[in-house]
């Protein structure tokens, strides 16, 4: 028999150490790859860590399920900026 954990405030209260938890435990990963994805593509340590700070709040509000994690690919919109400005330079080699 499954359980469906509560939706809304009620799941928050039953839920929350949990929560915690789990949102730690994804911070310990995705901290050091947003990182290393920004120092990679030459941007500053701090780029990385904005883009996992954004993309994690814009993909929690709009399209977070209960049991999704997309928090360390955030770290992508860094070398997908950087190929962005290579692509419309007008040296490419």
């Amino acid at each position: 028999m499954d359980i469906k954990p509560l939706d809304g405030l009620k799941g928050l209260k039953e839920n929350w150490r949990d929560d915690i938890t789990a949102g730690f435990q994804v911070f310990l990963i995705a901290l050091p790859l947003s990182l290393g994805i920004a120092l990679a593509s030459g941007a500053p340590p701090m780029a990385g860590i904005i883009a996992a700070i954004v993309g994690g709040l814009v993909v929690s509000l709009i399209g977070a399920g209960s049991v999704s994690i997309n928090r360390p690919a955030a770290g992508l919109i860094v070398i997908v900026h950087k190929l962005s400005v290579k692509a419309s330079s007008p040296n490419i080699v």
